[in-house]
């Protein structure tokens, strides 16, 4: 699994898809972009809370992410284990 804000991964991401938005987070193959945080982020708030509650959006986006390949192997493994079981009575 992977986690990166800010690396030589992000220059060579950057320049295959040439996203149209900054990316700021990858997680495994799924990329947070700049622009998903502008409707999340509201107007006239200080520099510092911007910080906390992009900063918060950012980890509960990977955290959930995370999760969901998490749960996906799972399910593919315990597929993987009902299908193997009929095949081992025969």
């Amino acid at each position: 699994m992977r986690f990166t804000l800010a690396s030589c991964d992000y220059i060579k991401l950057q320049e295959k898809d040439a996203p149209t938005s900054e990316i700021i987070a990858i997680v495994n193959t799924d990329k947070l972009f700049k622009e998903d945080l502008k409707d999340f982020l509201p107007r006239n708030i200080s520099r510092e809370d911007s910080l906390i509650l992009v900063k918060s959006f950012i980890q509960d986006w990977a955290i959930k992410k995370l999760l969901l390949d998490a749960a996906a192997n799972n399910n593919s493994q315990e597929s993987l284990k009902n299908i193997n079981q009929p095949c081992s009575r025969l």
